[in-house]
């Protein structure tokens, strides 16, 4: 038995042994890293913007000329979070605040639907708005709607992050 361990161990000689334990770990060493990418992937974002690609592509005139339309208006958000309230002050292009009926946001991470909500903000000053929510450290989109008369006047989508 000894023996037998002394010639599969030998340093001075490579044995098939040899080569298959090197096999074995090369491969079980791919084989691992792509399982865990696998699960890793299935169980993340899905990576579905839409639930249709091809009845929302039949709205892209519609929605390129709202985007225009509102482009026009030269309104601006200014953005910030704090102490567990987020805040949004709008303004047209003169700076001046926008009087607005309803402001709504839409808050999530960028890549994981886990964390969305939408919130109604309320107003707190001139053009200002906030509404208490308490937000993680990481990436985060705020997807803002200033409602007037119940119709959409502006949305926009703004992107920011918050340290730990």
């Amino acid at each position: 038995m000894m023996q037998a361990i002394k010639r599969i161990f030998n340093p001075d000689e490579f044995t098939g042994w040899h080569m298959a334990g090197v096999m074995g770990l090369f491969f079980g060493t791919i084989i691992s890293v792509n399982m865990f990418l696998a699960y890793s992937a299935g169980s993340t974002w899905t990576g579905l913007v839409v639930e249709n690609t091809y009845v929302e592509s039949q709205h892209f005139n519609e929605k390129s000329t709202e985007y225009q339309r509102q482009a026009a208006l030269g309104w601006h958000a200014e953005t910030s979070y704090s102490d567990g309230v987020f805040s949004a002050a709008f303004k047209d292009a003169d700076g001046t605040p926008i009087p607005t009926s309803d402001v709504t946001v839409d808050l999530g991470r960028p890549v994981h639907e886990g964390d969305d909500r939408r919130l109604l903000m309320q107003p707190s000053g001139a053009g200002a708005y906030t509404v208490a929510t308490d937000l993680g450290a990481g990436v985060w989109e705020a997807h803002l709607i200033v409602s007037q008369d119940g119709i959409v006047a502006w949305s926009r989508i703004i992107r920011f992050e918050l340290e730990s």
